[in-house]
């Protein structure tokens, strides 16, 4: 590949410690072709100056406050120029050889603008990261639903993410996948203007993907290259902000992609989001005192 025809980007938040080790990762990844990395601070607290002190060559931009996932994306975007774009949280960590396969095979597939590795979390579980395109039913049965927890192999739930019934490293076309490690074409990206800026953190992911596939590009999973996630770092230094905009993004979601009979149910939607939001909230408040006395 060309110099700089591949641009890595990390949104960094209060998790600066496990951004050194994930570019550490890169680094040790990528030897075999030349990148650049373009990390944005939201306003961290946690010294994300020594960034650029321990790896000179990034480029850091450092926002004097937190701008939301996807306005600093497309921040970094507007600062690259590489064929592809790889999306990357800070905790997460990549293999050695993942770049290389996912490049491979999207050289060899020009109709795919997006793939995804398999997600491993810290607990060596597979994440729920490649899925189909939300609707009524991944409230019922959503990742961290009481349902999911008490049943995870009912059919709906493996309807809904079908990475978990992914036995091989074959390849599958999927909706949409996690933003926490993602490889786009950069062609496909530019088409669709980028992330939509209204999504201040979570499902701006499912709607990027959305927007790709309707263009006429195909979504992929692909087991065969891993990626590890010590998910929530980031939104555990700001629970409760992390669980509003969680329930907003999923209201701006489902308002920006209803149809028909769905259009006029917007505002029970509202209700029961917000409903399930204050639960939330106050379950997140209730296991913090536990556990402070503990």
């Amino acid at each position: 590949m060309n110099d700089h025809s591949i641009d890595v980007i990390i949104v960094n938040y209060n998790s600066t410690d496990y951004a050194m080790r994930c570019i550490d990762s890169i680094y040790l990844s990528a030897r075999s072709f030349k990148f650049k990395i373009i990390v944005v601070d939201n306003g961290s607290e946690d010294s994300p100056g020594c960034l650029k002190q321990n790896f000179p060559d990034i480029d850091l931009v450092r926002n004097t406050t937190n701008m939301g996932f996807s306005k600093a994306v497309n921040q970094a975007l507007r600062r690259s120029r590489g064929k592809y774009v790889v999306l990357i949280n800070p905790d997460a960590f990549i293999h050695n050889g993942l770049l290389n396969k996912v490049f491979d095979y999207l050289n060899k597939h020009p109709d795919v603008g997006v793939v995804a590795p398999r997600i491993i979390e810290r607990d060596g579980s597979i994440q729920g990261s490649a899925r189909r395109f939300p609707s009524l039913w991944t409230s019922v049965f959503g990742r961290k639903s009481p349902i999911t927890r008490l049943f995870p192999n009912n059919p709906i739930t493996k309807k809904e993410f079908p990475c978990f019934s992914v036995k091989g490293p074959e390849p599958i076309s999927v909706d949409w996948v996690s933003g926490a490690c993602l490889v786009a074409r950069r062609k496909a990206v530019d088409q669709v203007g980028g992330f939509d800026e209204r999504f201040f953190l979570y499902w701006e992911d499912a709607d990027l993907c959305r927007r790709i596939k309707d263009a006429g590009w195909k979504v992929i999973y692909f087991p065969e290259a891993e990626v590890y996630h010590y998910t929530g770092t980031s939104s555990d230094t700001a629970p409760l902000a992390s669980i509003f905009h969680f329930h907003i993004s999923s209201y701006l979601l489902l308002k920006k992609y209803a149809t028909g009979a769905m259009r006029y149910m917007m505002s029970l939607a509202l209700v029961a989001l917000g409903v399930r939001c204050v639960v939330a909230m106050t379950l997140n408040r209730f296991q913090h005192y536990i556990s402070a006395r503990r």
